[in-house]
């Protein structure tokens, strides 16, 4: 760490969180299916972005609470997918990581398209907050015995969901990538020149 550290300040760190979090969740989508090949790919998109991730945070270009957060579910999803590939988890275990999954998606996603224009709107935690009440919302009906044939309905549009998350954090990570392009112009300017000498 002796080195120039404003090349990684300049690297956004939550649409790089956003990639991990978008592999975690295809990881857990292939887990549930059993496809090997594609777990293997995901688990190296994991442990890649969670390098990355760690750069960041180790020059101080993420918050150190929110990386200690990000490696605790990163150590986390990767125990549970692996246990429940092998059959090692119990299923209620196992319901319990998806939903998290997905209220957690739910929740990140609006906050990360909403911090790309934070220059040019006020910052705040509304677009998560609502996200995520809607989300543990949803969760929460399901599980209701009363509500039977809702549940049904919801579970299999949830189950829907959960399998195209992952390409909503893609496209989210890329989003917050060009939006801060946009947004700090000098100070990629200045990384692109301390790359070049």
């Amino acid at each position: 760490m002796a080195g120039n550290k404003s090349a990684l300040l300049a690297v956004p760190w939550l649409g790089i969180f956003t990639g991990l979090l978008g592999n975690l969740s295809l990881l857990s989508y292939f887990a549930k299916k059993k496809e090997k090949e594609a777990i293997l790919v995901q688990t190296l998109g994991v442990i890649s972005m969670y390098v990355v991730i760690s750069q960041l945070a180790l020059a101080e270009a993420m918050p150190w609470p929110y990386f200690v957060a990000t490696s605790v579910v990163v150590a986390s999803g990767l125990v549970l997918n692996f246990m429940n590939y092998f059959n090692w988890l119990n299923f209620g275990v196992w319901r319990l990581w998806e939903d998290f999954i997905t209220v957690g998606g739910l929740s990140v996603l609006p906050q990360v398209m909403w911090s790309t224009f934070i220059p040019a709107v006020p910052n705040s935690i509304l677009p998560g907050s609502v996200a995520f009440v809607l989300a543990i919302g949803t969760v929460a009906l399901i599980y209701r015995r009363d509500w039977a044939n809702f549940q049904k309905k919801v579970s299999n549009l949830l189950d829907q969901y959960r399998g195209g998350l992952q390409r909503c954090f893609s496209c989210g990570c890329q989003w917050h990538r060009c939006g801060l392009a946009f947004s700090i112009q000098r100070t990629l300017k200045d990384c692109l020149l301390s790359q070049c000498c």
